[in-house]
């Protein structure tokens, strides 16, 4: 005795993609903005901490330092380093050990208003410096050379940045964008594609 087969069930279809699921690359999207933008701000705040100026009078300036971090004092760029002759002080008139800086390091807008790197100190090796979190120095600088209007400028004491950390603010700027970015992308275009074909049935 023959009997007819069943009738073939018809497939599940599969439901397309939540519109919830969309938001996973716009986050993506505005952590790239974020992480771009903090280490563009860390960046400019790591090379451009300034301490305080001091005049160019021979005389010592007392200037307020923290002792974490290595410190640079710079001379304008207009002439030349070798006019300059600085010296650091404790605030008992002992020299502190200083030394020239690894490479050329500058601040400012022009040559008018910027500074160049002279040399270098790290306040943790002033005298009874101890727990504390910053230390008083005292900065004297004079220089053989003037411009044209007689003004020899204004000597800079600001942080010393570290080329570690600069090419690791500068690598997280670039490449934080673009990863999180490419992912937001990579998403959203699966996302969309997801939604295209289970729609459609296929």
């Amino acid at each position: 005795m023959a009997y007819d087969a069943p009738p073939a069930r018809a497939g599940r279809r599969t439901r397309p993609p939540s519109w919830w699921w969309f938001a996973a690359p716009v986050v993506l999207g505005v952590l790239a903005v974020v992480v771009g933008a903090g280490a563009f701000v860390s960046l400019l705040h790591t090379v451009d901490t300034r301490y305080g100026e001091v005049r160019p009078d021979g005389e010592p300036h007392a200037i307020s330092v923290p002792t974490a971090h290595r410190v640079v004092v710079m001379v304008p760029t207009l002439g030349n380093t070798g006019d300059w002759t600085c010296r650091v002080t404790d605030s008992q008139g002992r020299a502190v050990t200083t030394s020239d800086p690894s490479g050329t390091f500058t601040l400012g807008g022009g040559e008018a208003s910027g500074w160049q790197s002279l040399l270098t100190f790290d306040p943790a090796d002033v005298d009874g410096v101890g727990d504390t979190s910053k230390v008083r120095v005292y900065v004297a600088c004079r220089t053989s050379g003037v411009d044209i209007d007689g003004n020899s400028g204004t000597v800079l004491v600001a942080k010393a940045p570290q080329s570690g950390t600069l090419v690791a603010l500068v690598a997280l700027m670039v490449l934080g964008p673009i990863l999180l970015g490419g992912a937001a992308l990579v998403w959203l275009v699966v996302l969309v594609v997801l939604q295209v074909v289970r729609r459609s049935g296929a």
